[in-house]
């Protein structure tokens, strides 16, 4: 061997880890990824989400499983890149490609619930009522009624699937939360009338009051 082929190994082997460096922190990547998918790219794409917040796992394993098609779909949503299916097509590698640093995900603005309306204002116990609004969360809306302590009641901690609607139905009788060393009070008669205030109390605050008039029940012909 030469003393130039020397000089140039030499060379080589001084510069080579960092151009490996240099293409792991600064991945390019040139084809299209989805489930199923594996390799080098895979990885890369992987640590790059990891360190972001927006894949949840320890390490790469280099699979594109479900884990990284949610915490892609996360990053397209927050790049603005839409659809936001979780595919790794051209749009997103030119992103990527550009710009290999990720935004972490940040938290979307609180939002108050508010009842916009209900889809009947008045009505007999046992009616069902849907509220309509805004700013509903997924689970834990507790309806207030009036000061039947309904929002103590696990009956009246709802469900709201897509953040706009919620469903109860009207009581008759204020509720009671009974323990095994205290006795229930046991409620007879006709139950509470009148006109009521109700409002939905989740984690992000409580709504607006809408009113309510709970009617006598029919007077039976003798």
């Amino acid at each position: 061997m030469t003393i130039l082929s020397r000089w140039f190994a030499l060379v080589a082997l001084l510069f080579l880890p960092l151009l490996v460096s240099a293409q792991i922190l600064s991945p390019s990547f040139s084809r299209n990824l989805t489930l199923g998918s594996r390799g080098g790219d895979v990885s890369a794409l992987q640590q790059i989400l990891i360190s972001k917040g927006f894949l949840r796992i320890s390490a790469p394993t280099g699979y594109f499983g479900r884990l990284t098609k949610l915490a892609l779909r996360e990053w397209q949503a927050s790049a603005g890149i839409s659809p936001a299916f979780g595919y790794f097509g051209p749009i997103s590698r030119a992103a990527l490609n550009l710009n290999s640093t990720i935004s972490p995900p940040t938290a979307g603005p609180t939002i108050m619930p508010s009842i916009t309306s209900l889809n009947t204002t008045s009505g007999r116990y046992y009616a069902s009522v849907t509220i309509t609004g805004t700013g509903f969360t997924p689970t834990g809306n507790r309806i207030k009624f009036g000061n039947l302590n309904t929002e103590n009641d696990p009956n009246y901690n709802l469900a709201s699937p897509n953040g706009t609607t919620l469903t109860f139905i009207v009581p008759k009788y204020p509720y009671v939360s009974c323990s095994g060393s205290h006795a229930c009070i046991q409620y007879s008669g006709s139950g509470s009338t009148g006109t009521f205030y109700v409002s939905v109390i989740n984690g992000n605050g409580t709504s607006n009051a809408a009113s309510f008039t709970t009617l006598p029940p029919p007077i039976l012909e003798p």
